[in-house]
């Protein structure tokens, strides 16, 4: 941007926008308090809008995830995808939906909670925090389940 004072003073300066997506949150389905059992496959859906208020078909957004042990966040990895459906760690977009989805795999998880990171290529990330947990075991407050207490 430049500029001119009526003196004839001149000044130049950089400015930078930065573009973000705005993001709906993930969809009912994955709302926080809700016990997944381990092994489960994990559906994470969200919709990306513009400003105006039309979707987003070509965002790029990847899915890490990483165990929570007494309120604290373990080591990130990439997610991984139930079957086929998902390349990677990206979520897919669906056109009928309009929405992007990742078949999230639980096979190797624990019980307990779990932080999941989406990183969008905007430079933005959203978290949401998940539970698996077979039935009668209920993590508590810190992310440990309950086995072998009687």
């Amino acid at each position: 941007m430049r500029a001119v004072d009526l003196a004839g003073n001149e000044a130049a300066t950089t400015v930078t926008y930065h573009v973000r997506y705005l993001y709906s949150g993930v969809l009912p389905l994955l709302g926080e308090g809700r016990v997944f059992n381990p092994g489960s496959v994990i559906p994470v859906k969200f919709q990306l809008t513009d400003a105006g208020g039309s979707f987003i078909n070509n965002a790029e957004a990847r899915l890490y995830l990483a165990p929570v042990v007494e309120g604290i966040t373990g080591t990130e990895t990439a997610a991984v995808s139930s079957g086929q459906s998902n390349y990677d760690n990206l979520f897919r977009y669906d056109s009928t939906d309009n929405l992007y989805i990742f078949n999230l795999e639980s096979k190797t998880f624990t019980s307990g909670l779990w932080q999941l990171r989406i990183e969008f290529d905007d430079g933005t990330s959203k978290y949401v925090s998940i539970t698996l947990a077979s039935k009668g075991k209920e993590p508590d407050e810190g992310g440990n389940t309950n086995r072998g207490k009687h």
